[in-house]
């Protein structure tokens, strides 16, 4: 047989799990047959089943270890670099999830460089280090058996045809307005909530969904308003509770613009204050700036904070405007929803 013919009949390399390891010692201790019997049945070398069965109680430990966390296919022995920071990392989620509190993935990050902080503290593992990144966090989850479920949410769907017929709409109205990019605005509130639980939490193996629990809205409210290319970025909108906050004894040197409402939503009234005593003010000055006429419009959603049927928001000498999203379009056509509040 010639050197190429021998190559072709080279067993091609098999990595098999610690079950089928351990189905292999069982096997032979069974009277299933030799090493190379069962090397030939598996399709791995006869030294590897002479391994296997020199190193079975180990394999068997390992195995039953995994099968704890519900892991059935892990296929190696190896050890991970910090094995007590890891085993009390599982035994923390262990507790949060027997007290039905959520894990978000963040909060395991934080959690894990912790524990590793107070391990370095008592003297161990003080000459290693350890970056929480996305890779050991799958690799952690892999060998725990953890997944990640979403709690709740749901994505209604946009009014595609509306959204269509407002394009022409507002392309109209830029053509008609003769504006340039840096003309044209767009301001969407969000809510912060400060206290609520996280919408995604790290899960047991032998948990199907995580169970949700009466949820703690407490809120405050901000908007973001800027033109189209980002030349000019407004001050942040934020509406809180207190008319006079403790936190903030002179508010008026906030690097934001504070308003307070008795629930920390966006009104009509707190709106239309907005717009005439900061908004308005605002365009005309960069508009003095950059050598340009002083007229803009604001693109908004017909909430009833910012329309409530009467009067259209407008400058006293007409030239700063509203106009109006149709309802249930936001995902598709809100600016600010989509990158800002987004990222925030």
């Amino acid at each position: 047989m010639d050197i190429a013919s021998r190559s072709n009949l080279k067993r091609k390399q098999k990595t098999l799990t610690l079950h089928e390891k351990v189905r292999i010692i069982e096997d032979f201790e069974g009277g299933g047959g030799t090493y190379e019997s069962l090397a030939r049945k598996y399709g791995v070398g006869s030294s590897s089943v002479s391994r296997f069965i020199q190193h079975k109680e180990e394999l068997r430990t390992k195995l039953d270890s995994y099968r704890e966390h519900g892991v059935e296919n892990r296929r190696t022995l190896k050890e991970q670099r910090l094995p007590v920071m890891e085993k009390s990392l599982y035994l923390w989620i262990l507790q949060q999830r027997e007290a039905n509190i959520l894990v978000a993935p963040e909060a395991l990050r934080l959690k894990g460089e912790l524990l590793l902080g107070e391990l370095q503290k008592r003297g161990h593992y003080v000459d290693q280090s350890l970056t929480f990144s996305d890779g050991w966090m799958r690799r952690f989850k892999a060998r725990y058996g953890l997944r990640v479920k979403r709690v709740t949410g749901e994505k209604a769907s946009a009014d595609t045809a509306a959204y269509l017929r407002f394009k022409d709409i507002f392309k109209t109205k830029l053509i008609e307005m003769g504006l340039k990019k840096s003309q044209v605005y767009n301001a969407d509130e969000s809510a912060i909530f400060v206290k609520l639980l996280a919408s995604r939490s790290v899960v047991l193996s032998n948990e199907h969904q995580p169970a949700g629990r009466k949820l703690n809205k407490m809120r405050y409210t901000f908007m973001p308003c800027s033109n189209v290319d980002g030349s000019n970025k407004l001050k942040l909108m934020f509406i809180g509770t207190a008319a006079k906050p403790r936190s903030f004894p002179d508010k008026d040197k906030l690097p934001l613009s504070y308003y307070s409402s008795k629930k920390a939503w966006m009104t009509r009234d707190l709106f239309k204050s907005w717009f005439y005593n900061e908004f308005v003010p605002a365009v005309r000055e960069f508009s003095n700036k950059s050598n340009l006429e002083p007229k803009a419009l604001l693109l908004l959603d017909n909430c009833t904070a910012h329309y409530d049927g009467g009067d259209d928001l407008v400058s006293d000498d007409g030239l700063i405007k509203v106009i109006y999203l149709p309802p249930n379009v936001t995902s598709e056509c809100q600016p600010m929803d989509q990158s800002v509040i987004n990222a925030v």
